[in-house]
């Protein structure tokens, strides 16, 4: 079955953890020592999407987004 949304947040929230998930695939370990957290840390906060723009900032060289994917991300 299709996912459904309730609405557009929802719908928002879930593209911006797909789009970070994917692109830290297998760099979780380089992610926590630049944020200063453990890896089970990193990996909560990108399964939930609780991360803050200044975290995303801090990675965008390391997992390789550009302003193009952050657009996206905030729905531009």
């Amino acid at each position: 079955m299709p996912k459904t949304y309730l609405n557009q947040n929802e719908r928002q929230k879930q593209k911006i953890i797909r789009l970070l998930h994917g692109a830290s695939k297998g760099k979780q370990k380089d992610i926590a020592e630049v944020w200063g957290v453990t890896q089970s840390a990193v990996s909560q906060r990108l399964s939930t999407g609780n991360v803050t723009l200044y975290e995303l900032y801090l990675v965008k060289d390391l997992i390789g987004i550009d302003a193009v994917d952050v657009a996206e991300m905030i729905g531009k």
